[in-house]
């Protein structure tokens, strides 16, 4: 488990809706504010809890290998308001102790980066996704990785943005998941449980669907796909069905 910090001040300026998600919980008068510089206690004054991961996303192949503790709880400590506010487009500092109370919240169910990723879009407006691990993009030869970023999965932020309501991460996240689709990997795009969770994304990826049904690539892959079918595979996939046929008439 890692720490992530933020300011609550800036939190409030960018992303009210997950400061009030921090701070709408009932806290108990033994998990108070504490003052760090007095009080070293890491007890967790509350706890958010998302929906589990499913089996198809991003989270399990690109962000595990990277990180070690992704799948344990995920820690936010909120730094009170002390100061007056500040440039919340200045990137977010390394952490020092300081004379004021911190709340301590423990998340589950959201990847580090994805959090991280947040937090620093928070701070500077900035923000980098990884390729879908459905596509061809060698990451090593294509398209590599700046060091200097933090990235994290589109689907993953999408899922995190529509939670907490940020919509211009949610339509940066769906312009990125577009970006990542082609004849080779949209039908395990849309076959996915993501997809099935997310009438948009669902709309999106039929839309791609459709303007590439007769290249030879779907037409193999929709072939599998619907042998697959039929032996039981893709439960959550009825609605993608339903409308795959009401939209080819």
């Amino acid at each position: 488990m890692q720490p992530v910090y933020a300011d609550s001040t800036v939190l409030n300026a960018t992303q009210p809706a997950l400061l009030q998600l921090c701070t709408s919980q009932n806290y108990t008068q033994d998990n108070a504010p504490v003052d760090i510089d007095k009080d070293s206690r890491r007890s967790f004054d509350c706890e958010i809890a998302f929906d589990e991961y499913d089996s198809d996303s991003d989270y399990d192949e690109t962000e595990v290998k990277d990180e070690p503790d992704a799948e344990a709880n995920t820690l936010i400590e909120e730094i009170a308001p002390h100061k007056p506010s500040p440039n919340v487009r200045d990137p977010p500092p390394a952490y020092h102790p300081i004379q004021n109370a911190i709340r301590t919240i423990q998340i589950n169910g959201v990847a580090l980066n994805t959090l991280k990723a947040l937090i620093y879009h928070c701070y500077t407006s900035e923000i980098s996704f990884r390729p879908l691990k459905s596509s061809s993009v060698d990451i090593a030869k294509d398209q590599p990785l700046l060091p200097s970023r933090i990235y994290c999965s589109p689907k993953s932020m999408y899922r995190l943005a529509d939670k907490i309501g940020a919509e211009e991460l949610k339509k940066l996240s769906l312009e990125s998941i577009r970006a990542g689709l082609s004849k080779h990997n949209i039908l395990d795009e849309v076959f996915s449980h993501f997809t099935s969770r997310y009438p948009e994304v669902l709309n999106m990826e039929l839309d791609l669907l459709l303007e590439n049904v007769r290249e030879p690539e779907v037409v193999q892959a929709l072939r599998g796909k619907m042998k697959a079918l039929v032996c039981g595979a893709f439960p959550h996939s009825d609605e993608v069905i339903f409308k795959i046929m009401q939209r080819a008439k």
